[in-house]
């Protein structure tokens, strides 16, 4: 897909399963879009990935954070 999917403070999961992500940045690297994300641990520690948008789904808002 080409152009911007996602932007800062969406929230997304790797399509694989995994923990729900704060998007803090995004960069465009030919026509893929690229995203850095946080999230935090079981332990309450702030974790960081960069990823390419294609492997995320955005969050629909169903998902409640404690």
């Amino acid at each position: 897909m080409a152009g911007e999917q996602f932007k800062i403070g969406d929230t997304a999961r790797p399509k694989s399963g995994g923990p729900l992500m704060t998007i803090t940045g995004t960069k465009m690297e030919g026509d893929k879009q690229m995203v850095w994300t946080i999230w935090f641990d079981d332990e309450k520690n702030e974790k960081q990935g960069y990823y390419p948008a294609a492997a995320l789904t955005a969050d629909d808002g169903s998902i409640t954070i404690a």
